[in-house]
């Protein structure tokens, strides 16, 4: 069931949803809860997502938010408590690798879905426009799309340095890290996926290989970046408009633009943070809050969901501690590889960057889609180095490729 969570989730939440639920049934009566308490001992990751929530529990006893608000947090982000559920249950490379090919194989279909809405009008797909240089985006929003295809490329790249596949396989690869890559960069609108790209090349650049080889692969990485923006017209395009959103925001208009939106909630939600910077203002207080300091009812009901910044939504609803921990949550995959080189170092390192630029654009933990990726995706990860069975038994590897 869990497998079939990983294929799902990307192209339908629903189902997810359901294959979510069912896998923490049937988690729960199945028992085994000394293995299940081996596996998050050593795991600094369940402790620190089991701490944030805890966090966001004790939040409670303080916020000023009315009892539906709170409920809403605490279904939301219900899924950090899931990823201990995830982390006990892939404890072997064998059913991590199943994993790990079932959310490919989801990935894969919305890419090429992606290619296809160029000739045809796929039933499937969010937009129904034709043509190379629109935005085919087949699944969800932009956003969403351009953080699932970078961690396709992401995955690609890794693949493309795994020395235990043929030259083929590796070959293959590369070409579906290019593919992807220009799905975000050349069919699609999403600001979000183009600094989700810096990321993923970044990663690869600093982790692929040491030595004086990394200065040639950043100096590559400045290179096939500037390309990709000279040769995408919807790409320059849209940085064109974002860097006229931001200008006119600062000359005082208050127009619903999507940058100025953003600069426009971080102002106001620094403000609340500078009221209650140490313990925030308790689970689910942000909603009422903003409408409380926002100049209009515009605004009010524009902002008063999300911030589009996990980091401030943390921050501003719990405080210092809250978040440090999303720090480190963040941080734990980078941190397992730092010294590392290779796929894996690749993979563990680019899934951090992707989770901060995801955190600094939108709710990477607070929208659905968004969450199931950085949850499920990152405790899949987390179950790989820190998994007892693996390092136990003495394999070298401890994740999901060896190097």
């Amino acid at each position: 069931m869990l497998v079939a969570l990983f294929a799902a989730f990307p192209v339908s939440l629903a189902l997810g949803n359901v294959l979510m639920t069912l896998v923490l049934v049937l988690w729960l009566i199945s028992g085994h809860w000394r293995e299940r308490w081996a596996s998050w001992r050593g795991n600094p990751v369940a402790w620190i997502a089991a701490a944030l929530y805890l966090w966001m529990l004790l939040g409670v006893l303080y916020t000023p938010a009315p009892w539906a608000d709170v409920q809403q947090h605490l279904q939301k982000y219900f899924k950090l408590l899931f990823m201990l559920v995830v982390i006990s249950l892939m404890t072997s490379d064998e059913w991590r690798r199943r994993a790990l090919w079932a959310y490919a194989a989801a990935l894969m279909f919305i890419l090429i879905s992606t290619y296809f809405n160029i000739w045809w009008q796929l039933p499937w797909s969010r937009t129904q426009n034709q043509g190379w240089g629109q935005d085919h985006t087949v699944v969800k929003d932009y956003i969403a799309q351009g953080l699932l295809m970078s961690m396709a490329v992401l995955l690609a790249l890794g693949g493309a340095m795994y020395r235990g596949w043929s030259k083929w396989s590796r070959s293959v690869c590369l070409v579906l890290a290019c593919a992807g890559l220009l799905s975000i960069t050349h069919l699609s609108a999403g600001r979000t996926g183009y600094l989700c790209v810096l990321a993923v090349l970044g990663a690869f650049a600093l982790f692929a290989v040491g030595g004086r080889v990394r200065l040639w692969l950043l100096a590559s990485v400045f290179v096939i970046s500037a390309g990709l923006y000279l040769s995408s017209s919807a790409m320059q395009e849209r940085v064109a408009q974002a860097v006229a959103e931001a200008r006119s925001h600062d000359s005082g208009n208050l127009e619903l633009t999507s940058i100025g939106q953003r600069m426009y909630f971080a102002e106001k939600t620094w403000g609340l943070i500078q009221e209650r910077p140490w313990l925030g203002w308790g689970t689910g207080a942000y909603h009422e809050q903003f409408c409380r300091v926002a100049d209009t009812e515009t605004w009010c009901e524009a902002g008063r969901f999300h911030p589009h910044n996990q980091f401030l939504f943390i921050w501003v609803e719990h405080g210092v501690v809250g978040l440090a921990l999303l720090l480190a949550l963040m941080a734990a995959p980078l941190y397992a590889v730092f010294n590392q080189t290779g796929p894996r170092a690749i993979v563990y390192a680019g899934f951090s960057g992707l989770f901060v630029v995801g955190s600094m654009t939108h709710g990477s933990l607070w929208l659905s889609t968004e969450s199931h990726l950085f949850t499920l995706m990152g405790a899949l990860l987390a179950s790989a180095p820190w998994s007892q069975q693996s390092c136990s038994q003495g394999r070298p590897a401890c994740g999901l490729g060896k190097r």
